[in-house]
């Protein structure tokens, strides 16, 4: 929490907080996932998010609609506002791509 002075009488307390626990979550490609996140503070409140340290969006919430193989890594959010800003706990996202059965043979038996 920071304080933010207003002349030399009024004090105006601001603060951000995220909130968002440590999440592992495993996904079929092509699927669709959504992160969500929310944080406690003085409004406005914006978001950044990160994938892998490099931004990759902002708002509350990032959609990924069709979960590619590259879209796996770890994820974070920065909420920010005039106090300052502060990061998310992370959020790790593996992809498996489902594969076909293989070598499938089917035998007839007569009896």
């Amino acid at each position: 929490m920071k304080k933010l002075l207003l002349g030399s009488i009024i004090s105006l307390i601001l603060s951000v907080a995220a909130k968002a626990q440590d999440v592992s979550e495993t996904v079929l490609t092509n699927t669709k996932i959504t992160l969500t996140v929310t944080a406690d503070g003085t409004l406005p409140i914006t978001y950044t998010w990160f994938k892998n340290s490099v931004q990759v969006a902002t708002g509350s919430s990032l959609v990924i609609n069709s979960v590619q193989a590259s879209d796996a890594g770890t994820y974070k959010v920065t909420a920010t506002n005039l106090a300052g800003s502060t990061d998310s706990n992370n959020a790790t996202i593996v992809v498996i791509t489902p594969v076909a059965p293989s070598n499938v043979k089917i035998t007839i038996t007569k009896g």
